[in-house]
């Protein structure tokens, strides 16, 4: 599967910013707004440019407040409303489609929820590696602790073939080319009952 259709597949000869800057797309109810402060901070102190781009999914009659709350913090944060038919990672696509407008601004994308937080080099190790091997998709790998218990790995790395059976790849943990998902136009489907990630991993493939 890998050698017929990843290695040979044709690599999209489109130009990249001289510039690395990505956009952190984060997806928020608002609820608490301690915890979204910490996720665009997190952003913010990433040693390569990052944008935070702020999905508000929530009632109208909240909106508003979550959006002055976010200029207050973060001027210079990309706000999107998402909207009020979607459910889920579906959520998502309002931002992807930002992003394939913008597309010649933003070298890299990643996604995570208003619980998450990037730990410091995120974004600068897993963008270095897609220029040191040419990768499309980079992921770290993640832990987990509850609390009071010893921190323990979450997902263990597999060749990328394995995706086909099964996700090892959490999105709040991987770093993907701009070019990648301007080209496979994969968006998040609201038919997959939780494994929207997983799904949408395989429409980038």
């Amino acid at each position: 599967f890998v050698a017929e259709h990843l290695r040979s597949a044709p690599r999209d000869a489109s130009v990249q910013p001289a510039v690395q800057c990505g956009l952190c797309i984060i997806r928020t109810q608002g609820q608490p707004l301690e915890l979204l402060n910490d996720a665009i901070r997190s952003v913010f102190e990433q040693t390569v440019p990052m944008v935070p781009c702020v999905v508000v999914c929530c009632d109208m009659d909240r909106v508003s407040a979550i959006e002055a709350h976010v200029r207050a913090i973060a001027p210079a944060a990309v706000i999107l409303r998402a909207p009020s038919s979607g459910r889920g990672k579906e959520q998502i696509n309002v931002a992807l489609d930002y992003l394939d407008r913008e597309r010649d601004r933003f070298t890299f994308v990643s996604c995570i929820e208003e619980h998450h937080v990037l730990y410091p080099f995120y974004a600068a190790r897993l963008a270095e590696a897609h220029e040191l091997t040419g990768a499309d998709i980079s992921f770290a790998l993640s832990t987990e602790r509850g609390p009071g218990d010893a921190r323990k790995l979450r997902h263990s790395a597999l060749p990328t073939a394995a995706l086909v059976a099964a996700n090892f790849v959490p999105l709040e943990c991987c770093l993907i080319r701009t070019d990648l998902l301007v080209r496979s136009r994969a968006r998040f489907g609201d038919y997959m009952g939780g494994l929207e990630e997983w799904d949408f991993l395989l429409a980038l493939l």
